[in-house]
């Protein structure tokens, strides 16, 4: 459970003294239960990592606090394999903290937390009651797992930090190698990871996608001067696979390539860009006189990226889902005086299309194609809110 406006810092002072309770492992306690033993996340330096995991912890008790509650505490902590485990009473200030040490042999994870004048039992960003074994025992199984720093999923920038998320974000600006283009989805991984440096795990689940052939001549490659980052992402989402972000306990930053509707954290095909006049002024400058009569709808496009220099990308899942095939789509257009994103917006609404501006991680623009029914789904799932 979540520790909402509780800072990890917990200055508290009591006027007494209280005895020492040290819990030590004892042969007579209960042996840890089969749901708290949890299988390491993969990892180029965890793969062969062999290292011994313990968390232990030093726990202090707030004034007053029951001993009854104090022995439930140890018993329950030491049935979740909490070695060593130190409960004493309080001494002028706490720091709710979690540290992390690594011997050749073992990693020892160490809280510092309280239980305090209710019984509960706070750590840093967290707070458990005695019923609340089967979360304790899910946060415990996280942290042998993830180590101090936690899950990744969910949070903002795939919890990375800044130094890591720049040397992502530097690795995967690198203009994308358009030799690459022709190659089997499998082998374009192989050489990603070569090019890139960064270690790419694909899941088995994935395997059946990247055995797909994707043959659709009617949607155009993906323009040459665009990211790896962004390309990559755009390649897989044509397998209806996408990848996600990891980061090991030593900082290593590895990749994983899932199924999209199952990644947790998808890498987006393209960044939100600032306003078209900043990034994309081609888009807003006036056009001669157009005129297309039962015009296929990808040499439209064509034409107009030729003179806008902005190129399209296609969400090739979302045109299958609603059955439109951009060779079907016939466009009619004529305006003696407009501007290129009005063209755009004109010629796509003919086929219930509609772009978005967007950049990629070196900042390159480009216009992401989708259908009406998957921008309208998006927006809807927006003013849900998450669930």
């Amino acid at each position: 459970m979540n520790l909402p406006g509780i800072s990890k810092t917990v200055l508290l002072t009591v006027s007494s003294i209280y005895c020492l309770f040290t819990i030590g492992t004892s042969h007579s306690l209960a042996q840890p239960s089969r749901q708290t033993q949890v299988r390491r996340a993969p990892g180029k330096s965890e793969i062969g990592d062999r290292k011994r995991i313990t968390i232990g912890m030093q726990i202090e008790t707030a004034r007053g606090l029951s001993p009854l509650v104090i022995q439930q505490w140890a018993e329950t902590l030491t049935r979740l394999r909490i070695k060593p485990l130190s409960i004493r009473p309080f001494r002028d200030q706490i720091k709710l903290e979690i540290t992390e040490t690594t011997q050749p042999l073992n990693r020892k994870i160490l809280v510092k937390g309280l239980i305090d004048a209710r019984g509960r039992l706070l750590v840093p960003d967290q707070i458990f009651t005695t019923r609340d074994i089967r979360q304790l025992s899910q946060w415990l199984s996280e942290l042998r797992k993830f180590g101090p720093r936690g899950s990744l999923e969910g949070k903002p920038l795939w919890g990375l930090p800044p130094k890591q998320w720049h040397n992502l974000q530097k690795l995967l600006a690198k203009a994308w190698d358009p030799q690459l283009d022709l190659l089997p989805m499998k082998q374009k991984i192989t050489e990603i990871q070569r090019l890139s440096g960064l270690r790419i795990k694909i899941a088995s689940q994935a395997i059946p996608e990247l055995q797909r052939t994707v043959d659709d001549p009617s949607s155009p490659q993906p323009p040459r001067q665009l990211s790896q980052g962004t390309t990559f992402a755009y390649f897989l989402l044509q397998h209806h696979l996408a990848f996600t972000v990891h980061l090991t306990r030593d900082d290593e930053i590895w990749l994983e390539v899932l199924p999209h509707a199952t990644c947790p954290s998808p890498w987006p095909v393209g960044w939100p860009a600032p306003p078209p006049r900043k990034i994309a002024p081609s888009l807003m400058e006036f056009t001669p006189q157009i005129e297309f009569v039962n015009a296929e709808l990808p040499r439209v496009l064509e034409a107009i990226e030729k003179q806008t220099k902005i190129p399209f990308l296609f969400d090739t899942p979302a045109l299958e889902t609603d059955a439109i095939s951009l060779a079907d789509v016939r466009v009619r257009y004529n305006n003696k005086r407009s501007f290129w994103k009005q063209v755009i917006n004109r010629s796509l609404f003919e086929g219930k299309l509609k772009s978005e501006l967007r950049m990629d991680e070196s900042e390159q623009p480009f216009l992401w194609v989708s259908t009406i029914r998957s921008f309208r789904n998006r927006s809807t799932a927006k003013d849900r809110g998450p669930s």
